[in-house]
C-alpha cells in the first residue's frame, strides 16, 4: 500500500511539473516571437506571475523571494527605456535571465522532490522494522546519502531528529501492543526492538507518565467503560 502511494505521489508530480515546464515554455516561446520589446516584457512579466503561482504552493516564502527578485530585474529593464538599436540586446539578456532563474528553480525543485522520496522510503522500512536495530549508518546507506546529509533532511521532512522519531514510532507501536492482553510486557518491548524490558519500561514511562503495566490497566477500564456505555 506504501509503495502503491509513493507511486502515486510520484505521479502527480511528473504531471504538475509537465503542466509546468509546458506553461513556462509556451509562454517563453511567445515572448521570444515578440517584436515589441514592450510585448516581450510583458509576456515575462505573466510568465514570472506564472511560476510564483506554480511554486507559492510548495515553497510560499522561496518562490515570493525568487518573483520579486526577478520582478525588479524586468522593472529595471523597463524603466531604463530601450532604443531600437538597443532592443534587441535587451531582449536576449531578458531571455536569459529568466531562463536561467526558472530553470535553476524547476531543477531545484526536482531535486527536493526525490530527496523527500528517498527520506519517505526511510521512513517506511523503519515503520516496517521497529522490531529491528536501526542505525543511522544503515539507513543512510539504503537510501544512498551521507550520514550528515540524511540526518539533515530527516529533520526538515518530519521536524523530528531521526532518535526521536523512532522512538515516538515504538511507543506508538508499545501502546497498541499494551491494549492486547495476550501480549505480555516483554513480548511487547521485543517487539518494539528494545532487547532490556528494563530499558523499555522506562522509556515508556518517559514517554507516557505512566508504567506500562499502568497503562494496560488504564486501557483495559476505558475499553470497558466503552463497551457499558454501547
Amino acid at each position: 500500500m506504501q509503495n502503491t502511494e509513493r507511486f502515486d505521489r510520484t505521479n502527480s508530480f511528473n504531471a504538475m511539473m509537465r503542466s509546468c515546464r509546458f506553461g513556462m515554455e509556451e509562454l517563453a516561446d511567445k515572448a521570444a516571437c515578440c517584436d515589441s520589446w514592450q510585448d516581450k516584457v510583458l509576456y515575462y512579466s505573466t510568465l514570472n506571475g506564472y511560476l510564483f503561482g506554480f511554486f507559492s504552493s510548495v515553497d510560499n516564502q522561496r518562490a515570493k523571494e525568487i518573483f520579486n527578485e526577478n520582478q525588479r530585474f524586468i522593472n529595471s529593464i523597463e524603466e531604463r527605456g530601450v532604443h531600437s538599436c538597443e532592443s534587441t540586446c535587451k531582449c536576449q539578456e531578458l531571455d536569459s535571465y529568466l531562463y536561467d532563474a526558472y530553470g535553476d528553480l524547476i531543477e531545484n525543485f526536482v531535486a527536493a522532490h526525490e530527496r523527500d522520496v528517498r527520506i519517505d522510503e526511510a521512513l517506511d522500512y523503519i515503520r516496517e522494522h521497529l522490531d529491528s536495530d536501526l542505525r543511522t549508518d544503515q539507513l543512510a546507506e539504503m537510501v544512498h546519502m551521507s550520514r550528515s546529509h540524511f540526518c539533515r533532511l530527516f529533520r526538515q521532512q518530519t521536524g523530528d531528529c531521526l532518535k526521536c522519531h523512532i522512538r515516538n514510532l515504538r511507543m506508538e507501536k508499545a501502546k497498541k501492543l499494551l491494549e492486547n492482553p495476550n501480549n505480555s510486557i516483554e513480548s511487547v518491548s521485543w517487539q518494539c526492538g528494545f532487547n532490556s524490558h528494563a530499558y523499555f519500561s522506562a522509556t515508556f514511562r518517559k514517554y507516557t507518565n505512566m508504567t506500562p503495566c499502568h497503562y494496560r490497566a488504564m486501557s483495559a477500564a476505558s475499553s470497558f467503560l466503552k463497551l457499558k456505555e454501547a
